[in-house]
């Protein structure tokens, strides 16, 4: 991978293969599997590294809807008067 600020799109693929492989294994499991996948390059393991702390934190965060929008409640903000100053 070449050391400037622009990647290539074939980085960016490769940094995305190495990401998802990742995702299926074990957090515990990253530390060696970057090391080898990410062949010492140290830019590629901290770009993969930083994703995956990210996505262990926000966890199942876009997976999992915040509100339920059931009929009952869309009928009742409808027919909820909005009061004027």
């Amino acid at each position: 991978m070449a050391k400037t600020n622009w990647w290539a799109p074939e980085d960016w693929a490769r940094l995305d293969r190495i990401f998802t492989q990742a995702l299926d294994m074990p957090p515990e499991h990253w530390p060696a599997f970057l090391d080898d996948a990410c062949g010492g390059e140290a830019e590629v393991r901290s770009r993969v590294a930083h994703l995956l702390r990210v996505s262990l934190a926000l966890g199942d965060f876009l997976e999992t809807p915040h509100l339920e929008a059931r009929p009952e409640h869309v009928v009742r903000l409808t027919a909820t008067k909005v009061r004027r100053p």
